[in-house]
């Protein structure tokens, strides 16, 4: 009776010895032996929107690790394969950043700050001098954005606030390529509004110098000759009525 339970006794101890010695293979240490992580990548861009990017954590099986970040913005997640994902909130403000923590990792997280949105140039055409302008604006706007309006690269006129809804820089009285700039008042960040439009201001013709003709009383043809001015001109010709001839 001793010897049988002997027996089984010595086999249980070899058969936890055995299981043990596969635990060793398979992972490479025991319970007890450093880990070793391989974090991946160490840097990560948002733009402005909400976003989420995985995070690539090397690591033996039995190993665990801490994860946490310092900012509110950023969250991380888990899944069930072990995989780390960072996501960020929408940013209305300024271009921000902050860290995660992985394994005693960093990784640096930056988001880009509120860019505006893009809307189209409108207006502009040719007009003579003397007559009402052109107007030139833009498709749409947003509030908390201002909209500078450019001639031919420069500033023209001051900058005006977005309305939410299209806007208008008025009647364009020099001749000029415009476009638009939009600059968020939260961010600072600028973006180029798309298109542009040309305005052409023309020069008014001088009036007809010199008129000359025959007199005559009753029916028949009266030679009538005028110098145009300048500008090459069409000339008409009126009745003192103002009739067209």
């Amino acid at each position: 009776m001793i010897m049988r339970n002997y027996i089984k006794i010595s086999y249980k101890i070899v058969l936890v010895s055995l299981l043990l010695t596969n635990v060793f293979l398979k992972y490479g240490h025991s319970q007890t032996s450093p880990c070793v992580y391989s974090v991946s990548p160490n840097y990560m861009y948002f733009t402005n929107s909400p976003g989420s990017k995985l995070v690539s954590v090397d690591k033996d099986l039995n190993c665990r690790f801490t994860l946490t970040n310092d900012r509110s913005w950023i969250s991380t997640s888990v899944d069930r394969k072990g995989r780390v994902y960072v996501s960020v909130t929408e940013n209305t403000g300024a271009t921000r950043s902050g860290t995660v923590n992985v394994a005693g990792y960093l990784v640096t997280i930056n988001q880009s700050g509120f860019v505006p949105s893009v809307y189209s140039v409108t207006g502009g055409g040719q007009y003579c001098s003397g007559s009402p302008p052109v107007p030139v604006g833009l498709s749409g706007s947003q509030t908390n954005v201002s909209y500078q309006l450019k001639r031919n690269g420069s500033n023209y006129g001051s900058a005006i606030n977005g309305t939410g809804s299209v806007i208008s820089f008025g009647s364009i009285t020099s001749s000029g390529t415009y476009t638009v700039v939009a600059i968020a008042s939260s961010s600072g960040i600028s973006k180029d509004m798309s298109g542009s439009k040309t305005v052409t201001v023309l020069s008014r013709p001088s009036a007809p110098t010199n008129i000359t003709g025959d007199s005559r009383c009753g029916s028949g043809v009266v030679n009538l000759l005028v110098a145009p001015g300048t500008g090459g001109n069409q000339v008409k010709w009126y009745t003192s009525s103002g009739s067209y001839i």
